[in-house]
């Protein structure tokens, strides 16, 4: 507009303006897409790709970085199921409050029922306090649970009533919990306060940290990394071809 008043855009703040604002709508797109293709692949697990390391490595020798890994990884004392002298170990980091944990838990028992004496599956814990508050007690009460024999009744059960946890895990909730499980209370109550626990669920903690885990369920497959939920049907194409 020949020697009138500019409009807003027209002037130079206006350029500056407009500038900014395409670039934040170019940055919270691009921000979109990479959140929406993580939580793609932790919802459904990165399964080409497993596949892809399954068919790379089954006669790869292992060297002495995946071996000191693996026994940092694969302790004898944390819960499994399978055989105990499997070919292939599991290590599955798990935080109780996690949703897609929850749905990776009947893959889990399903991938241990076709193929138990091909497969040990050790569960070790991940409690992530940032993003699910107080799973910190969970993780510790299943450590408790497992003290007295009853791991894997405490662990289906917090997975059952995982929906109905409150932001905060009350004393309640868990021993509400160890009776539907048969705990008993007593030596409940005792393992809790015990600086083992605390220790033990830590331990799992550092350790995953040290392997790289950044969200559950991570899994590691005689030393490889997968995170995400893993579908049977992978699973199930690798022991096969074992």
């Amino acid at each position: 507009m020949l020697n009138g008043k500019l409009r807003w855009y027209q002037t130079w703040y206006g350029v500056v303006l407009v500038g900014l604002v395409a670039l934040i709508v170019i940055s919270g797109l691009l921000f979109l897409l990479i959140v929406g293709r993580y939580f793609w692949l932790i919802k459904h697990g990165q399964g080409q790709e497993l596949s892809n390391k399954f068919n790379i490595q089954k006669n790869t020798a292992i060297d002495s970085t995946r071996l000191a890994l693996r026994q940092r990884l694969e302790l004898a004392d944390r819960p499994f199921l399978g055989s105990k002298n499997a070919p292939v170990t599991i290590v599955v980091f798990i935080d109780f409050k996690c949703p897609f944990c929850k749905s990776a838990e009947p893959i889990i028992y399903q991938v241990a029922k076709e193929f138990g004496d091909k497969v040990k599956i050790i569960i070790r814990q991940f409690p992530l306090e940032s993003i699910h508050a107080e799973t910190n007690k969970l993780s510790e009460f299943s450590y408790c649970a497992l003290q007295q024999g009853a791991f894997w009744q405490a662990y289906n059960e917090i997975f059952d009533k995982q929906d109905q946890f409150e932001e905060v895990v009350t004393s309640e909730d868990l021993f509400a919990i160890a009776a539907s499980v048969g705990l008993n209370e007593e030596l409940l109550k005792s393992c809790l306060v015990n600086p083992d626990t605390a220790k033990a669920v830590r331990t799992d903690f550092s350790d995953g940290v040290f392997a790289g885990v950044k969200a559950t369920p991570t899994f590691f497959v005689n030393g490889d990394k997968v995170e995400g939920v893993v579908p049977f049907k992978i699973w199930e194409g690798y022991f096969k071809n074992l």
